[in-house]
């Protein structure tokens, strides 16, 4: 896997949960579950879309939106666990920043490969 985004570089610290924040984290796991489950549904949609250049472009922003819509959702979802997992010691978490600079980096990554495959941005 090549690292575009240099997620290596920024490592993750964890520390285990007990009691009602563990119960809450294993329903956002199941959470997680069911938003993979719509997202790989939402991709199977904007395939179709994109293979089928016939169908209206409404069917296609119908299912960007839908892709985008549950990709967020589940960066959501792992924004809450790694919130919830990322104190240290001291009752500070790096995870915002990490979270925020991937992000980030990732959006702009993609725009980028984009302009390169022909968008206009």
């Amino acid at each position: 896997m090549i690292d575009r985004i240099h997620v290596r570089s920024l490592s993750v610290n964890v520390t285990p949960v007990r009691g009602k924040a563990l119960r809450n984290l294993q329903a956002r796991v199941d959470v997680m579950d069911r938003e993979v489950k719509h997202m790989q549904l939402a991709i199977t949609h904007l395939k179709h879309a994109v293979r089928h250049p016939e169908s209206p472009t409404a069917g296609l922003a119908s299912a960007v939106m839908d892709s985008r819509n549950w990709m967020l959702s589940l960066v959501m979802s792992h924004a809450y666990v790694q919130y919830l997992l990322g104190e240290n010691a001291y009752g500070t978490s790096a995870a915002p920043v990490m979270l925020s600079v991937l992000a980030d980096r990732a959006v702009n990554a993609g725009a980028q490969y984009a302009k390169k495959d022909g968008a206009t941005i």
